[in-house]
């Protein structure tokens, strides 16, 4: 090393600096070898050659610092030991070099035997004044192989499966996980479990079997509760967040460890709540259809009750009014008569009106006429069945009242296609009424023309005229005269 007393004191200053970067570097390396966190005999001399190369480079500044050192007197006084460290470090890089390179087969790792060979002894006096250079030169190669070594550990560690990185992606799921001995000593615990705990007020228990028994029924926090579900230990946070607890168990080369994690069911529960709301509001809609529905179901019995009873008035008004006016003239009408009427008469009550309009209008007028009652109809029914069947029982009472109560022998419908819709007048020659009294027969006509739509008015003067009118939009009327 005496040859370096003819470098300048800046030369050898910086040469110290290149050491020390050197040394900066290799401990990183070595660093970030232990964090890789692979286990393997490779991977175990490999460690021990990172350490070994470390040496090196701290026994490299050592000789520089001995040569500053010894500058003033140009004489470089180095003990045996010094000589033996020298050997002992070059052994240490031979063999965990040659061990760590057959299996991995990284150059790197046997490049550094060559390299090293440069800081034996007994090269000093054989290179002589070259020796300098070629400490330079293992120097700068050393550098050079920390440089390359920490860029290639940096990119395993980031892209790779290390210790390092296990522990970040742990810490980066969205879910608590704790470990800890059987004991209940914790071991490992990641940052969402970290912030739960924390939430909770138990990041002082570093006992995990003690931080069950808290969650499952210790007293929490307020604005915490608990919730009352089966599977786990539940618990709702202040900010409306539902953390659901579970424990586990692991093994692992005979010890037993205690698993517990958390995981964030806070959108679960909310559609679990939303659902609930939905039933219940359905089970309420339900109960409200089904009284409905009983209410229609009555509904539609008093409509058919009322149908019924408005038929029955009907066709057993008319018989009276024919019986009444036989009976008033003093002409009874013959038998054959009377039964064919009877048989008729449980023919309509038996069954609805299902032959057409015009004819049921015929056969109405075919009735009155045997009894010397003439009934006739101006214009022609609609087309319509609900009008023109509503329109054969308007006329069928109106009939049976003029009969009945005033002793009309002539009865004269008119049936008019307006604009608007259709018109019914019904007059008769028979004598009027003091006063208008709207008895069932007048009411059921009523109710009839108005399901239609339509209106109903009786008058009195000049003489009793009853008048129906049924809205109808004339464009979908064929028989409507545009003209």
């Amino acid at each position: 090393m005496s040859e370096f007393f003819f470098f300048p004191a800046c030369a050898r200053l910086l040469l110290q600096l290149a050491a020390l970067t050197g040394l900066v570097l290799q401990l990183c390396v070595c660093v970030m070898v232990f964090y890789r966190g692979a286990f393997g005999e490779h991977r175990f001399y490999n460690k021990l050659l990172e350490i070994a190369v470390a040496l090196q480079f701290v026994l490299g500044e050592c000789l520089l610092e001995l040569v500053e050192f010894n500058a003033p007197d140009g004489v470089v006084i180095a003990g045996p030991r010094l000589c033996i460290l020298r050997y002992l470090l070059f052994g240490c890089v031979f063999f965990f070099g040659i061990f760590s390179f057959v299996p991995q087969r990284d150059p790197w790792d046997i490049a550094c035997i060559p390299a090293a060979a440069v800081t034996l002894p007994f090269l000093e006096p054989i290179s002589g004044a070259v020796f300098p250079f070629l400490f330079i030169a293992w120097l700068a190669a050393a550098i050079l192989r920390s440089a390359a070594k920490l860029v290639r550990l940096s990119r395993e560690l980031r892209h790779g499966l290390s210790g390092l990185s296990v522990k970040e992606a742990v810490d980066q799921l969205p879910a608590g996980i704790l470990f800890a001995q059987d004991t209940g000593y914790i071991l490992l615990l990641n940052l969402s479990m970290q912030r739960l705990l924390s939430a909770l007020s138990l990041t002082a228990v570093r006992d995990a079997r003690e931080i069950l028994r808290l969650l499952q029924s210790g007293s929490l926090p307020d604005g915490i509760e608990r919730l009352p579900i089966k599977e786990g230990v539940t618990i709702k946070l202040a900010d409306g967040a539902v953390w659901q607890f579970a424990q586990g168990a692991i093994a692992i080369n005979g010890k037993h460890y205690m698993e517990l994690y958390a995981l964030d069911i806070t959108s679960h529960w909310n559609l679990t709540a939303q659902f609930a709301m939905k039933k219940t509001a359905l089970n309420a809609h339900k109960l409200h259809l089904l009284e409905m529905l009983g209410n229609i179901e009555e509904i539609r019995y008093q409509k058919e009750l009322q149908e019924q009873k408005t038929r029955v008035h009907d066709v057993l008004g008319q018989r009276i009014a024919m019986l009444q006016r036989a009976l008033r003239e003093e002409h009874m009408p013959a038998v054959d008569l009377l039964i064919s009427d009877i048989d008729r008469l449980m023919q309509e009550l038996r069954s609805a009106e299902t032959a057409p309009p015009e004819h049921v209008f015929a056969d109405l007028a075919a009735i009155f006429r045997e009894i010397g009652v003439d009934l006739c109809l101006e214009g022609s029914l609609p087309k319509r069945i609900d009008i023109a069947c509503c329109m054969n029982a308007v006329i069928r009472e109106s009939v049976t009242n003029a009969v009945r109560h005033g002793f009309a022998s002539k009865v004269k419908a008119r049936c008019e296609k307006t604009a608007e819709g259709w018109n019914l007048t019904i007059t008769n020659d028979g004598r009027k009424p003091e006063r208008l009294i709207e008895g069932g027969g007048i009411a059921g006509m009523r109710k009839r023309v108005e399901a239609l739509g339509g209106t109903l008015c009786i008058s009195i003067e000049p003489q009793f005229t009853v008048a129906a009118f049924f809205r109808e939009e004339h464009g979908n009327d064929q028989d409507f005269d545009r003209r």
